[in-house]
């Protein structure tokens, strides 16, 4: 909503000579247009993530550009980016930022919390499914995996239910809904299932199958606890947020991993460890012998990611080539062409590669990221380019995504065009 009769007095002086009244009014505009300006800069936000504007700008993420070309701190950035995804993925958050009852940071609390949740939510139903698939076929398999995926949902979801009632003083029926809804699923699956596909199941463990009825229910469900707590979050301070989230899940609404640089050379890293991730750590330091005997945490993991790099290298490009890497008179390679004779035009050799990777100095061309990096075309293949060196290039994932998004020969490239022909022939 735009306040279109908002006047608001700048001058210290004249601000002085209003009235009480005048002056509470000319505040409470000033500060619905903030929340009309912020809600304009989230739908911004969202359609730069969109087009992956901020590789174009030599960015390498929305947080980079948010805070480098747009001037906002750090944490204002994420606050912001947190609040532009809830939005996307609830709409109705919207009103709420609007409207001042949700603030960006509890927003920011909640988004941290919901995503914890979904990784410890994925880890146990990987390490729980897999021993009920041993020995079965691909439909007792699809069963097991959709009764248990449903019967995961039910006591989570109860006990989720049960902790929001607490907290305010209300009866929930979510779970008794959902459980009717399992229940006759299930029944219908057992009675009309056959054992007519002699496949093992054990492929299906990767993506298990769910039918649209299924996949709708869980999402519905998902999205009625993400709106009962952010319900629950309104108009409360970020310390009463951290608190209310405390009291659903403890463990999921600890303090996030933070990343602060300190100095030029120096960043200031905060994560938690787990008791595996403790464990592997000092088998580690056991296996790297004296030199890591007495070393601080970030001495072994430099000397972790030392190992590591060496190992990677050597899967990438060979013994010899990772050995090359780090001669300092390779840093212009001469230009070698693809094999000749290969029916793949898009094949790269590995000896190519590792010239490509010297060349740019295992950064992307654009915005110099080092993070998921591609090689790519620059003169596509489906127009007539090659994959000699001169025609490739590295460019992160970002970037990569933007070329793609914003370029014209992409929009009309064969492939697209007959996929859009089809798309149309079939509605």
């Amino acid at each position: 909503m735009i306040h279109k009769a908002f006047r608001v007095t700048n001058d210290p002086l004249k601000l002085s000579q209003l009235s009480i009244d005048e002056l509470h009014n000319q505040t409470k505009e000033a500060v619905a247009t903030e929340r009309d300006a912020l809600v304009k800069v989230l739908h911004h936000l969202r359609e730069v993530e969109r087009r992956k504007l901020f590789s174009i700008y030599k960015r390498q993420s929305l947080f980079d550009y948010c805070v480098s070309e747009l001037g906002y701190s750090e944490g204002a950035a994420s606050r912001r980016i947190q609040a532009m995804r809830l939005i996307h993925e609830i709409p109705e958050v919207e009103e709420k930022v609007a409207s001042g009852k949700l603030s960006l940071t509890n927003i920011s609390q909640a988004q941290s919390f919901f995503r914890e949740v979904r990784r410890r939510e994925a880890m146990h139903s990987q390490t729980s499914l897999q021993p009920d698939l041993l020995h079965t076929t691909t439909h007792q398999g699809q069963l097991a995996l959709s009764q248990k995926s449903h019967s995961n949902i039910d006591l989570e979801k109860h006990d989720f239910s049960d902790k929001l009632s607490k907290v305010n003083g209300t009866q929930s029926h979510m779970h008794m809904h959902i459980q009717s809804q399992s229940q006759s699923r299930s029944q219908s699956q057992t009675l009309h299932g056959a054992d007519s596909d002699k496949k093992t199941a054990a492929e299906q463990v990767v993506r298990p199958k769910l039918n649209t009825e299924q996949t709708e229910s869980f999402n519905e469900v998902k999205s009625i606890n993400k709106l009962k707590v952010l319900e629950n979050l309104e108009l409360k301070s970020s310390r009463q947020g951290q608190k209310y989230l405390s009291s659903l899940d403890h463990s999921a609404a600890k303090i996030k991993e933070s990343t602060r640089e300190v100095a030029p050379d120096l960043t200031q890293v905060t994560f938690y460890m787990d008791a595996e991730l403790k464990n592997l750590l000092q088998n580690v330091r056991t296996l790297l012998g004296p030199k890591a005997a007495k070393a601080n945490w970030s001495n072994l993991i430099l000397e972790m990611a030392k190992v590591s790099e060496q190992a990677l290298l050597e899967k990438k490009f060979g013994k010899k080539g990772a050995k090359e890497m780090k001669s300092p008179e390779l840093d212009s390679p001469p230009a070698t062409p693809a094999p000749e004779g290969s029916a793949n035009p898009r094949y790269i050799s590995k000896e190519t590669k590792r010239q490509l990777w010297i060349k740019y100095q295992g950064k992307c061309s654009r915005c110099s990221s080092k993070g998921n990096l591609n090689v790519d075309h620059i003169k596509p293949v489906h127009i007539g380019g090659s994959s000699n060196i001169e025609n490739l290039r590295l460019l992160c994932f970002h970037c990569n995504q933007a070329r793609h998004i914003n370029s014209k020969t992409f929009l009309e490239s064969p492939h697209r065009t007959k996929k859009r022909s089809s798309h149309v022939a079939t509605s």
